[in-house]
């Protein structure tokens, strides 16, 4: 006998190429796993949760915290949550739970494929809380991540949320800069101030703000620059 969680037999019903595999996950759910002359990358299917990603030759561009909770409906600290139907407590402030229900539960690979060069491309899906979700992974040199949410025919409208909340990989918080937020309004979660950003932004001490903007940013590191659309 065996106390490893099973994976989730939803997986089986994808032919998996060869440099992908399904893999045990402490969510219970399996860990879709692969590795090609690309890029490895990670992904729990609790959440749809890409845990690493790294394009090859090069460095993670994901950060899972080692002492994340891999559990049956316990959300993951790091990599890339999927937050949906709503963000935080949704737009009336009183949703629950916190950043919605996908981000917990498990989703359905609907189609895992590698193409000749290793770039690797997965598409998954769920239903969250009456809302259809789909997520596109296209992961090779670089990583592209799409979410779709839908409402199902003869269902009224309603306000929905999403986010990819991403969490970058750095040698240290304090030697990075951000370029391409100038002139963006600012919301300071800590201070509750509002301002706009003038010029890069570089860290010193506690930092929790809004950029609102919709162009590219680049974080730069002692390692690399790292472009974000």
């Amino acid at each position: 006998m065996s106390d490893t969680p099973a994976a989730s037999p939803t997986a089986h019903l994808v032919t998996l190429p060869p440099g992908t595999a399904l893999e045990p996950s402490g969510s219970g759910a399996g860990e879709l796993v692969a590795r090609t002359a690309a890029c490895t990358l990670r992904l729990d299917l609790q959440g749809a949760h890409l845990l690493s990603f790294t394009p090859a030759g090069g460095r993670d561009l994901l950060w899972t915290s080692p002492d994340a909770v891999r559990a049956p409906g316990q959300a993951i600290r790091g990599g890339v949550p999927v937050c949906a139907p709503w963000f935080a407590t949704g737009p009336d402030g009183h949703h629950t739970p916190k950043h919605g229900p996908a981000r917990t539960q498990p989703w359905q690979p609907t189609s895992v494929d590698v193409a000749p060069d290793g770039t690797v491309r997965l598409g998954l899906t769920t239903t969250a809380d009456g809302v259809d979700l789909h997520l596109d992974v296209t992961a090779g040199a670089a990583l592209r991540m799409a979410l779709t949410l839908a409402l199902p025919d003869g269902a009224a409208p309603r306000t929905v949320e999403a986010a990819l909340h991403t969490y970058l990989a750095v040698s240290a918080v304090a030697d990075c800069t951000l370029a391409g937020l100038d002139g963006a309004g600012v919301v300071d979660t800590l201070t509750g101030g509002v301002t706009t950003q003038s010029g890069d932004l570089r860290t010193e001490g506690a930092i929790d703000r809004i950029h609102r903007t919709a162009g590219p940013v680049h974080l730069t590191d002692a390692h690399r620059t790292v472009a974000v659309t």
